[in-house]
């Protein structure tokens, strides 16, 4: 069949799923998450040179989606599976005392600043996981103190040819030996 006979594509407001919250092109908002399926979807969402713009969600939700923000602060209570920061540019995710996030993946961005809660860092199981970003740094309390860690950007690799098939092995740079 040529390409004329396939019927039109659909259009999003028929493809929306009723389990996500978006908010889009927001300096401030508010959303409150009332059940766990809830996901969040924050787009576009963008502050000024000494005025960040600030989205807070309340309650616990499924997951977080930041893309293509810049200058924003993020506030989350619990998030049962993952916040993802994509395509940012100085941005921060706040996780709210007495909220837990299991993980957070960064990917594209450029500033991200994740202050953890104290129910967060306790959680052996917690993880970051960064590709093709830079200026990440973790914030979190030690001796009730603020600690401000960076995430490695850098990593030597080499191959092991120990046992059997070659490995490629990787070790922070010792940049960051401090």
């Amino acid at each position: 069949p040529s390409l004329r006979h396939r019927p039109p594509p659909l259009r999003p407001s028929k493809m929306r799923n009723p389990n996500l919250i978006e908010v889009t092109g927001e300096k401030e908002a508010t959303v409150e998450c009332d059940k766990f399926n809830k996901s969040v979807s924050v787009y576009k969402c963008n502050g000024e040179k000494g005025s960040p713009g600030k989205i807070v969600i309340n309650g616990k939700c499924n997951s977080v989606m930041m893309d293509n923000c810049s200058l924003i602060e993020l506030h989350v209570d619990s998030v049962m599976s993952t916040v993802e920061i994509s395509n940012c540019q100085r941005v921060k995710l706040i996780i709210k005392p007495g909220a837990s996030v299991l993980s957070v993946a960064i990917d594209k961005t450029d500033g991200c600043h994740i202050t953890l809660s104290e129910e967060t860092q306790a959680n052996a199981d917690f993880q970051v996981i960064a590709a093709k970003s830079s200026e990440m740094n973790l914030i979190f309390t030690e001796n009730d103190e603020k600690v401000e860690k960076p995430i490695p950007e850098q990593f030597v690799f080499k191959v092991d040819r120990s046992g059997g098939a070659p490995k490629i092995t990787s070790a922070v740079s010792d940049l960051y030996s401090s």
